[in-house]
């Protein structure tokens, strides 16, 4: 009978256990993220109905509360996240916390200069290189418009880049956006290796290029702008100039008897095969 009292302080320390576990349980689920030049973005599958707390450390199994969050959030903006930094990030109340997510961090950053940046009718068949300059288009005359950027990288780093251009008609509207992943690659100059990054992209004056992130034809005469970006930063900026139609009757396409090759729009799929000294192709 004297033993009965000390069985009080394990039944308190069970409850607080359970405590404990049932707290742990209500954390979200499916925890993911990813990186941009702004910072680092999470985002969870299932949201619990009370607050949760945001972990983060640079290494696993070290991890420090970073926020607290209210019930129902689904995504968290980590602005404080240090680029070149990897991090690690886990879900869970404030005295504990569910599985780890790891980030790796930034590739380090270089030196992007343009050799090339131009508008043009199309690319030639020989060759990944623009067929013309041009910087005035008509529908009648011309069924594509074609942007070229041609850029170095120093120092050279063949870590998978993120390139982006946005077309924006002249109220700034974006009538077509395209993202993908490209890689470096590595030319050997005097001053020494840089890595070059080769971005064609066209849009249609006639139809819409779907495949390529035009989401409308433009219409509206006026000036309009293609911008690239590789990983977030701004790389390169070029005009246009949509010219209004004089008249109904179309004209032969620019370029039908260009010297040296035939215009070909840059369609995915339908890539020229000859790319320039040392480029690889999209």
């Amino acid at each position: 009978m004297p033993m009965r009292p000390a069985a009080r302080p394990s039944l308190i320390l069970l409850l607080c256990t359970a405590s404990l576990t049932a707290s742990a349980a209500e954390a979200p689920t499916g925890l993911t993220g990813w990186r941009s030049a702004r910072g680092i973005t999470l985002s969870w599958s299932q949201s619990p109905a009370g607050g949760f707390t945001i972990w983060r450390g640079t290494v696993s199994g070290s991890l420090r509360t970073l926020a607290s969050l209210p019930p129902g959030q689904g995504g968290f903006w980590d602005t404080s996240a240090a680029r070149l930094q990897g991090y690690v990030y886990a879900l869970g109340d404030s005295r504990s916390h569910g599985p780890e997510l790891v980030l790796a961090g930034a590739p380090p950053p270089v030196r992007i200069m343009a050799g090339q940046v131009t508008t043009c009718s199309g690319l030639r068949r020989d060759a990944v290189y623009p067929a013309d300059t041009q910087a005035f288009f008509t529908p009648s005359r011309d069924a594509f418009v074609e942007y070229f950027g041609y850029f170095l990288m120093r120092p050279f780093d063949p870590t998978v880049r993120e390139a982006r251009i946005v077309w924006r008609d002249p109220k700034g509207g974006v009538f077509a956006e395209y993202s993908h992943p490209i890689t470096p690659r590595r030319v050997e100059l005097p001053e020494g290796p840089v890595g070059q990054i080769v971005l064609p992209l066209s849009i249609g004056l006639r139809q819409v290029v779907a495949q390529n992130g035009q989401t409308r034809v433009p219409t509206e005469p006026g000036t309009y702008t293609v911008e690239a970006f590789v990983d977030d930063v701004p790389v390169s900026l070029t005009v246009w100039y949509l010219r209004e139609e004089a008249s109904k009757k179309a004209a032969p396409p620019t370029g039908a008897s260009a010297p040296g090759g035939a215009l070909e729009p840059s369609l995915p799929g339908t890539m020229p095969r000859t790319p320039l000294p040392g480029t690889a192709l999209p």
